[in-house]
This record gives C-alpha cells, structure tokens and sequence, in this order.
C-alpha cells in the first residue's frame, strides 16, 4: 500500500508522519485490497481536520473525515470511522459474491422452488387448484 501524508496550511512533522503511517498501516488487516492511502492534515481557523481518503482494489475510494482538539486525536477518530467504513465495505463485497446465480439456485432448491429450466404450464397450476378443492 502506497501512503501518502500532505499538510494544507500545516507543517507535517516528522513524528506526525510516523504516528500518521503507523495508523493507516494497521487497516490492512480490515481489508486487503487497499492500494493507495491518502492523508491529509489541515488547519482552519483554529480546527484541526484529518482527512482520510483510501483507494480500494477495482477502482473504488473511500473516505472520512474527522476533526479533534488536536491533529492526533483528528487522525485517531479518522482511523476509527475508516474501520468501520471498511468492515461495512467488505461486507457489501461478501453479500454481493454470496448471490450468484449458483446461490440463489441453491437456495430456491432448497425451500422447494422451482429448479433450472422448469417451466410453470397454465394445465399444471389448473391441476394444482383443482387438488386444493
């Protein structure tokens, strides 16, 4: 994963960063298809705001945004809606590959549905309600 740290009307020090890098490193294992993180720290009129913008693998960016009363409490709360942003994107990844067509088959099989290539005639449902009868 690429990281890169800006400042807008800041200056970066060195320590921030490094506590900056630490951080972003460690939502690798909340997803893995993360290729590029970006960071940007600004000040405006007294606020401290981290933004947090992270480029995922098939083209997709996610991003939050945080302030604090400090620059490390602004990346820390950053960080921690990332987290969340990312166990709720890698969820919608799982729900997406979970319904194929192989699994919704599975499913309508399963429940007594209808299989592949069966066909619902007019004769059978006319049969059906005559049984009922």
């Amino acid at each position: 994963m690429e990281i890169i740290i800006s400042g807008k009307h800041t200056l970066v020090t060195r320590a921030m960063e490094d506590y900056a890098r630490g951080k972003v490193e460690k939502l690798d294992k909340f997803f893995d298809g993360i290729t590029t993180a970006r960071v940007i720290l600004k000040v405006e009129d007294n606020r401290k705001t981290a933004e947090l913008i992270l480029s995922v693998a098939g083209g997709g960016q996610i991003a939050t945004v945080a302030e604090g009363k400090d620059m490390y409490a602004a990346l820390d709360k950053a960080v921690r809606r990332m987290k969340e942003n990312l166990k709720k994107h890698k969820a919608k990844l799982r729900r997406r590959h979970d319904t194929t067509i192989k699994a919704m088959i599975a499913n309508r099989a399963g429940r007594g549905g209808m299989g592949v290539g069966e066909r619902i005639d007019e004769e059978d449902e006319e049969e059906e309600e005559g049984e009922e009868e």
